[in-house]
């Protein structure tokens, strides 16, 4: 039987989420890549909606999961 997801899991994940996009930013800035800047940026953000879709596809695994077992 699946258990709902704890509240402060959605309250800590959303935000661990937003930092680690941050953070993959600065780190690319930061480490001198002779890039465009905005490439750098673009990573950040496609780590940050990657991230996203992860949780995204982990929430419906649950939902389908879940009706499978009402059934």
């Amino acid at each position: 039987m699946l258990r709902p997801i704890p509240r402060w899991v959605i309250a800590v994940g959303i935000p661990a989420m937003v930092l680690i996009a941050v953070a993959a930013v600065w780190l690319l800035l930061g480490i001198g890549v002779t890039g465009d800047k905005l490439d750098a940026i673009r990573t950040g953000g496609t780590l940050g909606i990657g991230l996203g879709g992860v949780v995204v596809l982990w929430l419906a695994v649950r939902r389908q999961r879940s009706t499978e077992l009402d059934l």
